[in-house]
């Protein structure tokens, strides 16, 4: 499994999974299978001059080995962001979990905010805060 850059085509994996709907500015990293095959996918939207928002899918759980060093070396080390921010349907107990396990913290929770009798839970990962090896880590090219 490997980490390399996804094309704009390629965001529409992501969003299939998600339901998000990407600005034209929304990049991505996709996690490619031995075939080539995409097993996850981290896009990066919602551009601010200190921060982004990540919308985040993987097929295989292994895949988030390569996919989150990659998204935190993207955002801190690449761009120089200083904030990762994440919306998050409150019943989606396990998404919650892993996010706070790499860092992330809950700041907000808007009530109905997904939709009726749904919360939306509103989460940052600060550079300083973050618990992922992300300075160690190289995007790979294409090849």
């Amino acid at each position: 499994m490997k980490a390399l850059p996804a094309t704009t085509a390629e965001l529409a994996w992501l969003a299939a999974r998600t339901g998000a709907k990407f600005t034209p500015e929304a990049r991505g990293i996709k996690a490619v299978g031995d075939g080539g095959d995409i097993r996850g996918m981290v896009a990066f939207d919602g551009w601010t001059p200190n921060s982004c928002y990540l919308h985040m899918a993987v097929d295989s759980a292994i895949a988030w080995r390569e996919l989150v060093p990659a998204a935190a070396h993207y955002v801190f080390q690449q761009v120089g962001l200083g904030l990762m921010l994440g919306l998050t349907r409150g019943s989606n107990a396990r998404a919650l979990r892993f996010i706070r396990a790499i860092g992330f913290r809950e700041v907000h929770r808007i009530r109905d905010g997904f939709a009726p009798g749904e919360d939306l839970v509103v989460s940052e990962l600060r550079k300083e805060d973050a618990r992922i090896p992300w300075r160690l880590h190289q995007l790979r090219r294409a090849a």
